[in-house]
């Protein structure tokens, strides 16, 4: 229940204070009581998030604006705790079944609320008129989709599952995000051609694919309604790379943003500035949408490679475990490699949903990659 509050605050009411705090506080209030009575085992993930979240403390010694730096150590500390007490608690496969149904209720709840606010998105990108980040709503969907997907091959194909992932793929496609419609043809289609052994039926799901993204892209361009909200973008995009187009002001900026940060980093590219300073140094007064840049920035290439090496090395895992032909871990790896693209537009370290579906990941891999062999223990 206290999972479903806090997930129903996070995805679906962000914008009600109220709830959005009440939903975290009752949480950790909750499931810290939970872990004083039933203990916990130590994990790998734990001690990662807890040992980068010191590093970021540190940064406060070489910090150019400490109080940049302390808002930022602030919602790290938030995240923390929060990620690492639902991980802690997740330590079975019927309680983490549990949770992929809840995250992909609150999504199904998410897009309801959309669709009675709004109606109709013939002349708006999804999410706009509640002040929702279109990119962030896209996130939410394409995990719904990815863990909608693995529940229906896990279920004996239960259709529900199935209908959930084809409303979840319209609504994101609706989101009119570049990122959203790139992330999504590459997650799904990862996700089916790892799912699938047979070198022939891959070559067919591969036709499949590239048909069906053809039709996306058709459709988008010629619906009148679809190219408003993201049609138009994508064409754009595509004629840039082809150099059929200049620019958008929104790719240049984000140019920009890269540019600089690229600059800064050969200025101190060990510790950086400081974490969560980029918006102060680069002069721009935003964050740079990029992750790396991010990263690279506000605490040098040891934090970004202290960051990414506990990911990296979860795809290392579950490679290693598909090779032998267990698929089962497939659609957490398709997640991680989702995410390390997405990285390159968006601010990933900060999102708790994101930060969760890390930790998901995780408690996925093979029982030796944990610490403590006791993991399984019920609560």
């Amino acid at each position: 229940m206290f999972i479903f509050i806090l997930l129903l605050s996070l995805i679906v009411f962000p914008d009600i204070s109220w709830f959005y705090y009440f939903g975290q506080i009752a949480f950790l209030f909750i499931f810290i009581l939970w872990i004083i009575k039933s203990g916990f085992s130590l994990n790998w993930y734990l001690v990662w998030s807890s040992l980068f979240f010191i590093f970021t403390i540190t940064s406060l010694l070489w910090s150019e604006n400490s109080n940049l730096t302390i808002e930022s150590i602030r919602n790290s500390l938030q995240l923390l705790l929060i990620c690492n007490l639902l991980i802690i608690y997740l330590n079975n496969e019927e309680k983490k079944n549990n949770f992929y149904n809840t995250f992909i209720i609150v999504v199904i709840l998410l897009a309801l609320r959309l669709i009675i606010t709004e109606g109709s998105w013939s002349f708006q990108r999804m999410g706009s008129s509640l002040g929702f980040n279109p990119n962030g709503l896209s996130i939410y969907f394409l995990f719904g989709i990815l863990l909608s997907l693995n529940m229906y091959h896990q279920n004996k194909k239960k259709r529900i599952y199935l209908f959930v992932s084809i409303i979840l793929i319209i609504l994101t496609l609706f989101s009119g995000s570049r990122k959203a419609f790139f992330s999504l043809i590459f997650s799904i289609s990862g996700y089916f051609l790892f799912k699938e052994r047979k070198f022939n039926k891959k070559i067919i799901l591969l036709l499949i694919i590239v048909i069906t993204a053809w039709i996306l892209y058709f459709i988008s361009t010629s619906v009148p309604s679809l190219f408003n909200i993201y049609g138009y973008r994508i064409e754009r995009f595509i004629n840039i790379i082809f150099g059929r187009d200049d620019f958008d002001s929104s790719v240049i900026n984000r140019l920009l943003f890269i540019q600089e940060g690229i600059n800064l980093f050969l200025n101190k590219p060990l510790l950086g500035y400081g974490f969560g300073t980029y918006s102060l140094v680069s002069g721009f007064s935003i964050v740079s949408h990029n992750n790396y840049i991010e990263l690279l920035v506000g605490v040098g290439s040891i934090g970004l490679l202290f960051y990414y090496y506990f990911i990296l090395y979860l795809i290392k895992v579950f490679w290693r475990k598909w090779k032998t032909g267990d698929v089962s871990g497939t659609v957490f790896m398709i997640i991680i490699l989702t995410l390390l693209i997405l990285d390159m537009g968006i601010i990933s370290y900060s999102n708790i949903i994101i930060q969760i579906m890390i930790g998901v990941c995780f408690i996925n891999t093979p029982r030796k990659v944990f610490i403590n062999s006791n993991i399984e223990k019920e609560a």
